[in-house]
């Protein structure tokens, strides 16, 4: 299902990015074609238009991948000080039995060390790509 989900945002995102392309050539072809026929950097600028448009359909594409990347550490971020302060306020509530925060705080060191494998599993395979 992740695997899923990761195209799909891959696509939305590589789309955005085209639009983004496109637009950014097109704007570009329009100033030029606005511009006085003496100006010496007019046929260069419609020369370069799809050149700059592929380029700035990339960096767009780079800007967004990092941009979800950041997203998505801190939206990691905001999920563990949740759960840490939730378990902090369980804690202090004397209805709470303590196998059940004991059993809580044990599911939650199980999820930190599974995702702390993962990450180590996608290092090593990046490494060895």
């Amino acid at each position: 299902m992740t695997e899923l989900a990761s195209s799909i945002t891959r696509l939305r995102r590589g789309q955005y990015t085209d639009v983004i392309g496109a637009g950014g050539g097109t704007a570009l072809l329009m100033f030029a074609e606005r511009l006085p026929d003496t100006y010496w950097f007019k046929t260069y600028l419609i020369l370069a238009a799809p050149s700059l448009s592929v380029s700035f359909s990339k960096i767009t594409n780079i800007i967004l991948s990092e941009c979800n990347i950041i997203y998505d550490m801190l939206r990691e971020s905001q999920y563990e000080r949740s759960i840490l302060r939730s378990l902090k306020l369980l804690r202090k509530n004397p209805l709470a039995s303590q196998a059940s925060i004991e059993k809580l705080e044990q599911a939650y060191l199980d999820v930190s060390i599974k995702c702390i494998e993962n990450k180590i599993f996608k290092l090593d395979k990046m490494k060895s790509d």
